[in-house]
């Protein structure tokens, strides 16, 4: 009477400490993915001699991309009683965009009928960088020149390939905005835009990691009436003659070229009266001897 009693609490021991039991999932990503790069698990099982038929999911994320929520990189399953799988990053996945901002996990699964419970989770790594293509170059550039204040330059990147753009002005950088495929930059009077004048300008498509720009074209900035330029030309507008930025050094005349122009005997520079007066006393002089 006492065998039939105990053995069937065994027994209930038993499955529940089975239903209890847990994958541990040990992952830990490189801190750079390409296509080609080996994503190893390992797992070790409590309560399970057999770990054979075990599904192991990597997914990702990334704040700065269509991704901001997990997506799946792909799956293997172990069908050995090994306590390891590997998974080759395949160029074919497009639906993760490059960045230099992922979050990666992976996700051990038991293949078997109510055993839910079993599943492990990986914790996360951060900061991964997945970069497996190129930023194709911006299209659809768009403008009306000249660029007066509140207008914009417009263009498309592929999202699937970047999700940042830039716009140059020379040597000088500016982010766009960015909404969907479209990035937008705006022309404004003050700091925010460049110095008034002519400029050659590329739009570039980044991906975090990577950049591809467009090719150059011409284009007049003029957003700020007043002409006190922006923050990149360092307020520089104008480049004056020679003979202006010799009368601006010397203190005759004006190196802003929007000021007044003297006329007459005002226009005369210092140096030109100095010269003006060696020549007087040279003639004079000769004629007293």
């Amino acid at each position: 009477m006492k065998k039939t009693i105990i053995l069937p609490i065994i027994f209930l021991f038993g499955l529940l400490f089975f239903v209890n039991a847990g994958i541990d999932c040990n992952f830990t990503s490189p801190t750079y993915i390409t296509n080609g790069t080996v994503l190893n698990v390992s797992y070790n099982t409590t309560g399970m001699t057999s770990i054979i038929n075990i599904t192991v999911a990597f997914e990702a994320k990334s704040a700065s991309t269509r991704n901001s929520s997990y997506s799946l990189i792909g799956n293997v399953t172990n069908t050995s009683n090994q306590r390891h799988v590997n998974f080759t990053m395949p160029s074919s996945t497009a639906v993760l965009e490059d960045s230099n901002d992922y979050v990666v996990r992976a996700s051990c699964i038991l293949n078997a009928s109510g055993a839910t419970s079993h599943n492990g989770v990986s914790s996360e790594s951060s900061a991964v960088i997945l970069d497996r293509t190129n930023p194709a170059p911006p299209t659809g550039i768009t403008f009306t020149n000249p660029v007066t204040d509140t207008k914009t330059i417009t263009a498309t990147i592929n999202l699937e390939l970047a999700n940042a753009c830039i716009i140059k002005f020379g040597g000088n950088r500016i982010s766009m905005t960015r909404s969907s495929t479209t990035c937008t930059y705006t022309a404004q009077r003050g700091k925010s835009s460049p110095a008034d004048g002519d400029y050659q300008f590329s739009v570039i498509a980044s991906d975090g990691t990577n950049e591809t720009a467009s090719g150059e074209q011409s284009v007049t900035i003029d957003a700020d009436q007043n002409g006190d330029g922006g923050w990149l030309g360092g307020g520089l507008q104008y480049t004056p003659s020679a003979n202006q930025g010799l009368q601006g050094a010397l203190g005759g005349g004006s190196s802003n070229p929007f000021a007044p122009k003297p006329t007459g005997l005002k226009s005369i520079p210092p140096i030109g009266w100095v010269i003006i007066a060696i020549v007087a006393v040279m003639l004079f002089g000769n004629q007293k001897k």
